[in-house]
């Protein structure tokens, strides 16, 4: 067949089956949060369906990305949680949407954020103004006795709201900070102060002072030991404790540890739990179930140590056990990053590897250039150490920012980013010209140049064009140049040029600085081709094979009457008897004769030859006739 000019496309649909989901809720919706100006919150959009939905986040009914930036707010995992640090009552008070959407459908929440405060009337300079906020006040008795016995634990916690958020210190009755003792003495971030093995050393008046810019206030705790008690009551101790002590999940599975213990009849006993020494409240991921805790969905950040406290009036007892869950690593932590016009450093350190060694850091960027895309830019793979840097080439007039991804075997973590750091380059001269460059005419008197139009973030700088040079392929030919002030232009059009002649080529790019710093490169292009003048002459038979097959041969035509890109010869041939069933075949253009196969044998025949360039054939073919000679059957096989 001749490939060059006759082509057959055959497209075969293959529709797979596949299985879809609407969106919906993993646990529920998200709901209302009531937070004091100052602190943070967390609203979440927990969803999943097939294929995974999109969620998008708003304000008030206002897309959260039409609004005015602002890095108070966060969006993680994937865009299904909502963090807001540092609450500001007038901006952040609202009411916030998430919509969860895919091909299939959507679902929609609503949670209303409220953001506590009270009007105060104060000083500033020589006026007053109204501002929301308010005064610490404690959310437990502020006045408690502590009756322990020797060698337990006590907790003595500080349970406070404030807007802005209070400053809290524990401190003895001669005001002194109660310094953290190792295996003795520990506050933890919730305010929580935590005694152990008490003794007699340790009894006396413990006080959390609380204050922010509009008040303070003092929550007085009194320790004292009750010997007597030791002989009276039962002492508590554990039944059952969680189990087992080194616990190992795998992500999103989930587990239950249940705890008991028994008192003396006389006591009431409490149970809380805690993780690395946060108490536990019910959320997404826990749900408190009496003596029990239930862990939902675990994820890695879960892993550490999880308490099951037993509370009674006179003593506390701990059961704990160690919980790893198998993970994606954690967000790498990055510590530094500095740049300057042409590069950029980068400084991180290691994440929690949440059980399962991390394999490879991934470094990526983002310019405006092109929005939502994330390039990577150092694949760092040895990562036996906790501390590392990347150096990182930068082009000119781009905003860049980067962030760091953790992979191991389960998968890749969330990102590491440094907050509010952009990296900014100023404009210089292009150092690239436009790539792909070609040159071939659509008709006989034309010639179109083509490129591929360069990214922005080639430009290097404001008021990109290009330059289009060309000249026929000859020594002594001047060039001839057009400027394209359209940067993203891909071609353009050159009239009134001889047919097929070849050319030389260049597209060169400049800016507002100026032209490229390189030099752009020749390549070679053609005008337009048209109807090639003449077919072979002396076409005819020179022998049949058999009575199935002949040899044809011809003269070969002259090159310069081709007018075009040469690409051979096409001959078609037809039984006499059936005009309309056309066959062909084809010879490459240094050829001078061919073989038809698969005739009948005793048939007339007709054959024409044309000369065939990219886009025509000639109009003028040479037409011969001949006659297949007689075959004779065999045992039921024609010979010839």
């Amino acid at each position: 067949m001749c490939s060059f000019f006759l082509n057959l496309y055959l497209n075969l649909g293959l529709y797979p089956k596949f299985i879809s989901a609407i969106p919906f809720w993993i646990d529920k919706p998200p709901e209302d949060i009531d937070e004091p100006e100052g602190s943070s919150a967390e609203i979440h959009c927990t969803t999943s369906g097939i294929p995974t939905p999109i969620v998008q986040w708003f304000i008030n009914g206002v897309p959260l990305h039409e609004l005015a930036d602002n890095d108070r707010r966060m969006i993680l995992n994937n865009g299904q949680i909502l963090r807001i640090v540092n609450l500001d009552h007038d901006v952040d008070t609202a009411v916030y949407q998430c919509n969860a959407s895919n091909p299939f459908g959507y679902v929609f929440g609503n949670a209303f954020v409220n953001v506590r405060g009270k009007i105060y009337k104060v000083e500033i300079g020589t006026r007053f103004e109204l501002v929301v906020a308010y005064a610490p006040y404690f959310k437990m008795p502020s006045h408690r006795i502590w009756n322990v016995v020797r060698k337990s634990t006590v907790e003595m916690s500080c349970d406070v709201d404030a807007a802005p958020e209070a400053m809290v210190k524990w401190v003895d009755t001669n005001d002194h900070s109660i310094p953290v003792v190792l295996e003795k003495i520990n506050i933890f971030p919730n305010h929580t102060l935590r005694i152990s093995q008490v003794n007699s050393a340790d009894e006396g008046l413990y006080y959390c002072n609380v204050s922010n810019k509009y008040g303070i206030n003092r929550a007085v705790n009194q320790l004292q030991l009750v010997f007597y008690l030791l002989y009276l009551l039962d002492p508590t101790h554990f039944i059952r404790v969680p189990s087992p002590k080194k616990s190992i999940l795998e992500a999103h599975e989930s587990v239950e540890y249940v705890c008991e213990a028994v008192c003396d009849p006389r006591l009431t006993i409490e149970y809380s739990w805690t993780h690395n020494g946060i108490p536990i409240n019910d959320s997404v991921h826990f749900k408190l179930l009496n003596n029990s805790l239930l862990i939902v969905n675990a994820r890695g950040f879960h892993s550490g140590a999880i308490d099951c406290i037993v509370l009674t009036d006179v003593d506390v007892k701990i059961s704990g056990i160690e919980l790893t869950v198998l993970d994606v690593p954690a967000a790498p932590i990055i510590t530094g990053i500095n740049c300057n016009e042409r590069r950029a450093m980068l400084r991180w350190r290691r994440p929690d590897d949440h059980g399962d060694q991390i394999k490879q850091f991934l470094v990526q960027m983002h310019t405006e250039f092109e929005e939502g895309l994330w390039q990577t830019v150092v694949e760092e793979e040895n990562t036996a150490a906790d501390f590392y840097q990347a150096d990182i080439a930068l082009s000119p007039w781009v905003n860049y920012t980067f962030r760091i991804i953790a992979r191991n075997s389960r998968g890749e973590s969330e990102p590491g980013f440094k907050e509010g750091i952009v990296c900014s380059t100023k404009a210089y001269y292009p150092f690239t010209n436009p790539k792909d460059v070609r040159a071939e005419g659509s008709e006989p008197n034309n010639m179109v140049i083509e490129w591929k139009p360069m990214d922005k973030y080639d430009w290097n700088g404001p008021g990109l064009q290009y330059i289009v040079r060309y000249k026929f392929n000859k020594p002594g030919e001047a060039w001839t140049e057009i400027r394209i002030e359209d940067p993203l232009a891909n071609y353009t059009v050159i009239r009134e040029q001889p047919t097929f002649r070849e050319y030389l080529i260049q597209v060169e790019s400049l800016n507002s600085f100026g032209r490229a710093v390189v030099k752009p490169t020749s390549v070679k292009g053609y005008s337009g081709e048209d109807t090639p003048l003449l077919s072979p002459v002396d076409f005819s038979v020179s022998e049949f094979i058999n009575c199935t097959a002949v040899l044809l041969i011809w003269k070969h035509v002259d090159r310069d009457t081709v007018r075009g890109h040469f690409k051979g010869y096409l001959i078609d041939y037809w039984e006499n008897e059936k005009p309309f069933a056309i066959m062909n075949s084809g010879a490459e253009k240094h050829k001078n004769e061919t073989i038809l196969y698969g005739l009948k044998p005793v048939t007339n025949y007709t054959a024409r030859i044309r000369t065939a360039n990219s886009r025509y054939l000639s109009e003028s073919p040479s037409i011969i006739k001949f006659t297949t000679p007689e075959g004779s059957k065999k045992y039921g096989v024609l010979e010839c």
